[in-house]
């Protein structure tokens, strides 16, 4: 399962357990590292958390990996404890980002279908909607490379099967600087056919 995690190290205080209608476990992270089985390792982190039987809350979180640092409140939501096993389809995730740098390798680890993409993005702010699979993007403010960036609305259906996946986009604003465009990896390991002449006067 995506979430199976090892090596915890965690350092916290407040740490509360309630029982109402299930267990609730809550307490504030001063540190944390961990490493998930994917390959995803987290070398400090921070967020006042909680977790129940239908979902695991990290507010205020700030994580550090060797190539991201998040800096959001995120929340996973689910039906049960069996849904964490089909982590890609079945848990919805609800992310309010600040300013972050994410590196889609970490990603990977839980989505093995993009572990062929390599970028990191810089994010400036926005929503996350919806599970891996199936997800939104609401008020983003992104860019990628030295020179590109995005600014809009965006859906993602099926992105982990990249051959059926679907995007639509209603940007606000962009600024393409086509030899990063040209150098985009794609889930498939392939980088997007940019003409070669848009890319010389680019």
């Amino acid at each position: 399962a995506f979430l199976e995690l090892k090596d915890i190290n965690w350092e916290s205080k407040d740490f509360k357990v309630y029982s109402n209608k299930g267990t609730t476990i809550a307490t504030k992270f001063k540190h944390l590292a961990l490493n998930q089985y994917g390959g995803f390792s987290l070398t400090d982190g921070q967020a006042d958390f909680y977790i129940c039987d239908t979902a695991m809350v990290f507010d205020k979180m700030n994580f550090i990996t060797s190539d991201s640092r998040l800096n959001m409140d995120l929340a996973f939501h689910y039906d049960s404890w069996g849904q964490l096993g089909d982590f890609v389809d079945s848990v919805n995730i609800v992310a309010d980002i600040r300013p972050t740098d994410i590196c889609m390798q970490d990603v990977a680890a839980f989505a093995p279908a993009l572990r062929q993409m390599k970028e990191t993005f810089h994010l400036k702010s926005g929503r996350f909607e919806g599970p891996v699979s199936d997800f939104k993007l609401i008020g983003l403010q992104a860019g990628w490379g030295h020179d590109t960036h995005i600014n809009g609305d965006f859906a993602f259906q099926n992105i982990t099967h990249f051959q059926k996946a679907h995007i639509t986009a209603n940007i606000d604003s962009s600024y393409i600087n086509v030899p990063e465009l040209a150098a985009f990896t794609l889930p498939n390991g392939k980088t997007i056919p940019v003409n070669k002449t848009l890319a010389q006067i680019g």
